[in-house]
């Protein structure tokens, strides 16, 4: 029987739950694993199949991962590891630029991830607990024995686990930069390029280029996605992917974080665009066509200073929408680091939803595109763009 095993390390600062979500020590487990397995596993579908049967799209993710409807897995995924270190988030000294205190980029990345409230009010929280980068484990995949097509289903996933390791990350602030991975060991013939990544970012953005078109060739396509698809799909015209750095690759994955998350705290406390529009519809009614800065995610709060109004954009329908931007960081064989970002450009919101004030209800239309998160990614001196 076929077998997949590889040894796994977090480049980042890798967030996952355990007893209590606050204040325990974080718990890998495969569940997490193949949760995240499957939603690439899920793009990668939908870039071939199309987003409009989804029927038969669950049936194929049920057919690689199972579910309680369909019964066990196919695919038996494993890991091993000898304890891994943790430590609680602290975050650092703010900096000061321009007469005004900031805090480091790593920090306004990871700000869900801090101490929060006071005790004497009764609303505090302890600060997330994380599995240090650095820290290996090993992860096994193989058919079930007696599973029907299982060794296909099989290749299904390790098509997945290649993509989690070259796009996404795992865990919570797994779209900023949190949880990610990279593979020490090549885990034997995938039929795949390398897991491992090269030396520099001209190699990396070609594997990634061969990886993308091997595992989309490998796959019947029966139909193209809608634009804008329902779900995030690996497709051209609904999907981007960059390599980015500053000038230069960065020393260490802090330096990354720092670099990356500086940039996206700067380019999204312009005062442009939302500043006037949104003083103006929370104070008088004035309602905007949109909110272009919700094109990185909800919930979004605006506080204005000296008194000014504060509330929170949202879904009408759903308080929270994922970003459709995955940030992570990936180090070279040189142990250099650079950024991976991935754009999915699926519909921001169900048909019929709207943005929404939370406090005043008051609704307006969603963001028609994403380009101001082209924008974002445009003002990185180096953003080589790979090709689906």
């Amino acid at each position: 029987m076929p077998k997949l095993t590889v040894e796994l390390e977090t480049v980042t600062p890798l967030f996952l739950g355990g007893a209590e979500p606050r204040g325990s020590p974080p718990e890998l487990r495969a569940a997490s694993v193949r949760g995240a397995l499957r939603y690439w596993l899920r793009a990668l579908l939908g870039g071939v199949m199309g987003d409009g049967d989804l029927s038969t799209l669950r049936a194929t993710e049920d057919f690689v991962f199972g579910s309680t409807e369909t019964g066990a897995s196919a695919v038996i995924v494993t890991l091993r590891h000898n304890g891994l270190e943790t430590a609680e988030f602290r975050k650092r000294r703010a900096i000061r630029e321009g007469g005004q205190f900031k805090p480091e980029g790593a920090d306004y990345l990871f700000w869900s991830m801090a101490e929060t409230g006071r005790k004497e009010r009764g609303n505090w929280q302890p600060a997330r607990q994380y599995v240090v980068p650095g820290a290996r484990f090993t992860l096994t995949m193989k058919p079930r024995l007696g599973a029907p097509d299982a060794e296909d289903a099989w290749w299904r996933a390790i098509a997945a686990l290649w993509l989690l390791t070259q796009l996404g990350a795992l865990g919570s602030r797994s779209r900023r930069g949190g949880g990610s991975l990279c593979a020490t060991t090549e885990p034997g013939q995938t039929d795949l390029p390398p897991f491992r990544p090269p030396a520099n970012v001209g190699e990396l953005r070609a594997q990634l280029e061969a990886g993308l078109r091997r595992l989309r060739q490998s796959l019947v396509a029966t139909a193209k996605p809608r634009i804008p698809p329902r779900f995030d799909v690996l497709a051209p015209g609904v999907c981007k992917i960059w390599v980015l750095t500053d000038r230069r690759p960065w020393s260490t994955w802090q330096q990354a974080l720092d670099g990356i998350g500086g940039r996206m705290r700067d380019f999204r406390n312009r005062r442009e665009p939302d500043h006037d529009s949104m003083r103006d519809w929370m104070r008088r009614g004035a309602t905007p066509p949109t909110v272009e800065r919700a094109a990185f995610g909800l919930p979004l709060p605006f506080r204005y200073s000296r008194g000014g109004p504060f509330d929170v954009v949202q879904g009408s329908q759903h308080d929270r929408r994922s970003s459709p931007l995955w940030l992570r960081v990936t180090k070279l064989a040189n142990d250099q680091h650079v950024g991976v970002a991935t754009l999915f450009k699926s519909a921001f919101l169900a048909r019929g939803e709207s943005l929404q004030l939370q406090r005043g209800r008051r609704t307006t239309t969603p963001p028609e595109d994403y380009s101001l998160v082209e924008q974002f990614i445009a003002s990185f001196p180096t953003c080589l763009e790979v090709k689906l």
